[in-house]
């Protein structure tokens, strides 16, 4: 009798909306941000070990500059980032665009 009344109880919470969300929904802000992660690498970048996640091509200019996705933490918005590789062959400054094409996988 005391598990029906818990389970009664528990159901009567959920149907008011007093129980909290699963541990999986999150806002829709929650949800855009971890799309968006999938293919914009968020700043800064590790010089030392970049992740980039997709490629893009800076349309502004012709030819068409290739460079990565990046979400700048600055403003949050989505660019293209031109790399400056370094002699070493590791990645240097960085320089955005606004105009660009992101680039198929």
């Amino acid at each position: 009798m005391r598990a029906f009344r818990l389970m009664l109880m528990l159901a009567a919470m959920s149907a008011v909306g007093l129980l909290p969300a699963p541990a999986g929904a999150g806002t829709a802000k929650d949800k855009f941000d971890k799309l968006i992660a999938k293919s914009a690498a968020p700043e800064p970048i590790n010089p030392s070990n970049p992740k980039f996640r997709a490629a893009c091509a800076c349309t502004g200019a012709l030819p068409a500059v290739p460079g990565f996705l990046i979400r700048a933490s600055f403003d949050d918005d989505l660019y293209c980032a031109l790399p400056g590789l370094n002699t070493d062959g590791g990645l240097g400054a960085y320089t955005y665009c606004t105009q660009f094409a992101v680039l198929g996988r």
